[in-house]
Formats: C-alpha cells, sequence, structure tokens
C-alpha cells in the first residue's frame, strides 16, 4: 500500500459500537484468541532458543535475578523471619543456611526456641552441613614495619600518642 492510497472501511448495521463488547463467536474474536495463542506458542520457543544460545554464567544470573525477584515479593515480616534464621544457622556453622531452611521441614520460623531446636537436630542428623570449625577466625593484625615498639611494652605509646606517631611515620613516606 503507498501513501497515496487511502483504507476505506464498511460499517454494517450490525457492527458493535464504542464500548460494547462482541459476542465469543464473533470471527474478530476467535481471530484474535488464535493470534494470542500463537503469539505465545512463538514467545516459548523464543525462550527456549534464548536459553540455549545462553551461556552457563548468563543462566546463573538469570536464576540469581529470578531469586531475587521472588525474594522481593515476600512480606517483610517473612524476609526478617528467613534472614534470623539463616543469621542463627549461620552462627551455629551451617555451611548453607538455604540448605539448612530447607531440610528443616515445615517450621514455624517466628518461634525462636522451635528453630534452634530444629537446627540442632539438623546438625546432628546431618553433620556433613556443619563446618568442623564453627568459630570464626579472627584475623592477626600486621606488625608495622621499621621496628615499632611492643604494645606491651611500658615504654610505648598508646591511644592518641601511638596514633600521632603512625600519622607522622605515614606523612613522611
Amino acid at each position: 500500500m503507498t501513501a497515496d492510497e487511502t483504507i476505506t472501511t464498511e460499517v454494517d448495521e450490525t457492527t458493535t459500537g464504542p464500548g460494547e463488547r462482541l459476542p465469543d463467536d464473533h470471527p474478530v474474536v476467535k481471530a484474535l484468541a488464535k493470534a494470542n495463542k500463537e503469539a505465545e506458542a512463538a514467545r516459548l520457543k523464543v525462550k527456549e532458543f534464548e536459553d540455549a544460545q545462553k551461556g552457563e554464567l548468563e543462566k546463573l544470573q538469570d536464576q540469581i535475578a529470578e531469586r531475587d525477584r521472588q525474594l522481593a515479593d515476600l512480606p517483610a515480616a517473612t524476609r526478617a523471619q528467613a534472614i534470623q534464621f539463616a543469621s542463627l544457622a549461620t552462627q551455629m556453622g551451617f555451611v548453607d543456611p538455604e540448605d539448612a531452611l530447607t531440610l528443616s521441614g515445615d517450621l514455624d520460623l517466628s518461634d525462636a526456641a522451635a528453630v534452634k531446636t530444629a537446627l540442632e537436630d539438623l546438625a546432628q542428623r546431618k553433620p556433613h552441613l556443619v563446618r568442623t570449625d564453627p568459630s570464626p577466625k579472627v584475623p592477626h593484625r600486621p606488625r608495622p614495619k621499621g621496628g615499632a615498639t611492643d604494645p606491651d611494652d611500658g615504654n610505648a605509646p598508646k591511644g592518641k600518642e601511638r596514633a600521632a606517631a603512625a600519622l607522622r611515620a605515614y606523612s613522611q613516606q
């Protein structure tokens, strides 16, 4: 069709007016339903094709985005209970709090005593889910270079004096 051609439509008397609904057996309604089904099938095929073309990293990123979306949909109270559960599971030494939640079964997360009991029971039933050394490792502070004094020495600078000495040494570098 060129820009010079005009489209003319004939309106017959049985056509519905604005705001009126066409009957379900109307040819336009049937054609629209068929087109919607075909479009949905085509969308699913395109998604399958795109998924087949994606790399492993992209698939994992999509899964993370989906989990984030699901988490955002949770009510705030449930989210807070899940975070408290994960915190307690981590404190008890569980490597993966999500596995602990999954394996705990039907559990009322608002009952802290029941959660702790369930986690202790799970740790006994499945010890491979718990770290062997649950205590956190405290990182050692590096020793200063250049013969800094030992803090246990009685003549060593303390507090603000030590901070001022460190700033002076830093500014000289």
